[in-house]
């Protein structure tokens, strides 16, 4: 498996104080995890939203997880709650077609915030030249 991080994310991070990330799932293994150790050593902070027991798993303990135990509908709604009261500027999530992930990314472009989306655990901006139409092909 080859992990690819665009160094020019942690350079921003620490260029842009007060920086917030929220993660939605993740690939098994410790990927989010890691990235979201060196977000915070690079000086933000980072939440990561859980919707199962893998992704609780996954998450090692980490202080920043919140389990979703709400119903399908109730999403948004908290979705929306959680850019809020955690301040996020930065959402991350593992791929963006799941219904969860969909919505997700529709909020975020309606709030004007910057979201990335990773698949098979390669992480680059949406937009970026080999992630031009998305990783799974959809425009963003």
């Amino acid at each position: 498996m080859q992990v690819i991080l665009y160094k020019c994310t942690l350079f921003h991070v620490t260029q842009r104080p007060n920086r917030h990330f929220l993660f939605l799932q993740g690939p098994h293994g410790p990927f989010f995890h890691r990235l979201g150790l060196m977000l915070c050593r690079a000086g933000a902070e980072v939440w990561r939203v859980g919707f199962n027991a893998g992704d609780r798993a996954f998450s090692f303990g980490d202080r920043g997880f919140i389990p979703f135990t709400g119903a399908p509908s109730d999403w948004p709604d908290t979705f929306a709650a959680l850019v809020a009261e955690h301040q996020i500027t930065d959402i991350v999530l593992y791929g963006d077609v799941r219904p969860i992930h969909a919505q997700a990314v529709a909020a975020a472009k309606d709030m004007g915030l910057p979201f990335m989306s990773s698949k098979k655990a390669t992480c680059g901006p949406i937009g970026s030249p080999t992630n031009a139409a998305g990783p799974m092909g959809i425009r963003v």
